[in-house]
């Protein structure tokens, strides 16, 4: 049920797509495209890292009620004073960017935002229910790719992307809420505003990480359309989109290696490398394979997904496929042998250069190459990573080879 989810989550839009695309021209295609990319990032803002923080503040609460019921209160407490800096982000970037020519698209992107942060998927994670969160998850995306296909009729109902979005993540987020409100009782939506801001310092430090990295991740299509014609970022976010919905689905099975790899850390180093090794040996050569299909498969996949208007996106598809191999040996080394060896902070400074370095790079390179430009603009930060990363990691092979 979980993975189901996790699939509909990075592949509901690739279903849509070979329909909406023939019906929405390039131009409201990029627009819609960058709302989504905005929308995302403000996500990111409303969310604060509390799928981490929360999670982890609710598991050590679980057997009193009464706390767990204040630290939801602190929570959504905590969202609504973050509603008013995201609104300001969204006033922003729309003013910067094509999008301030969409009105629909741009009153949707914080009602859409909001929807989609308030679902406590932190509690269902610490309750061990997720499968209900998933279950309604689930629902909410059948029913979002049904409507599109009932309501989605021309070039004119372009904003419906957005806006049966935002409806069928309400229905989602109510269910879930009315759940946990049946279970914990109403208090839990009393607004407090000491418990919200504890939960605002809890959630600092993985809030400004995250948001730092999407910069080229969840924002990226939104900066590149300040730059270029919406059609441009038709043609860019096509392929963005295709690449990290391939990306996504290691998520299930980082998922499940990392709790190993952290239990054989306490068991001793050499047993965890030596797990790692085996792992990496199955993980890298895939990613590797998956690059050569895109080589050879970006055409086709382009041209039947999103027709042959947008054949400019294969070229795209196949630079972006480069993020395969790179962020696969990203992964080894960040999330299998430095966070599991506390070595947290130094990932994050990492990241964060990174992002920065990306930043750069679009502000450089997209007003002279466009969307290529964009490209190596995702490229560049994680080949950096890599460097980093793999530089420390030798490091502490080293050390510990010669200590033992």
């Amino acid at each position: 049920m979980v993975y189901l989810s996790f699939f509909l989550r990075g592949f509901s839009f690739l279903i849509i797509a070979p329909y909406a695309t023939r019906l929405i021209p390039p131009d409201y295609w990029g627009a819609v495209l960058s709302a989504q990319a905005l929308g995302l990032w403000v996500t990111l803002i409303l969310d604060y890292g509390f799928s981490v923080t929360a999670t982890r503040n609710l598991v050590s609460l679980i057997n009193n009620k009464l706390s767990i019921s204040s630290a939801i209160s602190g929570i959504y407490t905590a969202k609504l004073i973050l509603l008013m800096p995201s609104v300001m982000v969204v006033a922003l970037g729309v003013h910067f960017s094509s999008l301030k020519n969409y009105t629909v698209l741009s009153l949707f992107i914080v009602f859409w935002a909001a929807a989609q942060s308030f679902g406590p998927v932190w509690y269902f994670q610490a309750t061990d229910r997720l499968h209900i969160y998933a279950l309604t998850d689930i629902f909410s995306r059948l029913l979002y790719m049904l409507l599109i296909f009932i309501f989605l009729r021309g070039p004119e109902d372009y904003y419906l992307v957005i806006v049966l979005q935002f409806l069928t993540i309400l229905i989602s987020t109510i269910v879930q809420c009315t759940i946990m409100s049946l279970e914990m009782g109403s208090k839990i939506f009393k607004l407090s505003f000491a418990e919200g801001v504890n939960a605002l310092r809890s959630g600092w430090s993985i809030s400004i990480f995250t948001i730092i990295t999407s910069v080229y991740t969840a924002a990226g299509i939104f900066i590149l359309g300040i730059f270029v014609p919406s059609h441009q970022v038709a043609v860019y976010g096509n392929a963005d989109r295709l690449a990290r919905a391939g990306l996504s689905m290691f998520g299930p099975i980082n998922q499940i290696i990392a709790p190993r790899i952290y239990s054989l850390m306490h068991q001793g180093f050499r047993e965890s490398i030596k797990y790692i090794y085996r792992i990496s040996a199955f993980y890298f050569p895939v990613a590797v394979l998956i690059f050569f299909f895109i080589i050879l498969l970006a055409k086709p996949a382009i041209t039947i997904l999103f027709g042959d208007s947008y054949i400019e996106s294969v070229n795209i598809l196949r630079l972006l496929g480069l993020l395969f191999p790179i962020i696969a040996l990203n992964t080894i080394l960040s999330s299998f042998i430095l966070i599991p060896l506390g070595k947290d902070n130094y990932v994050t400074v990492v990241y964060s250069i990174a992002s920065a370095l990306s930043l750069g790079a679009m502000i450089i390179l997209i007003p002279h190459v466009g969307i290529v430009g964009m490209a190596y603009s995702v490229i560049i930060p994680e080949a950096f990573a890599l460097i980093s990363l793999g530089f420390q990691v030798y490091k502490i092979l080293r050390r510990n080879l010669a200590e033992s």
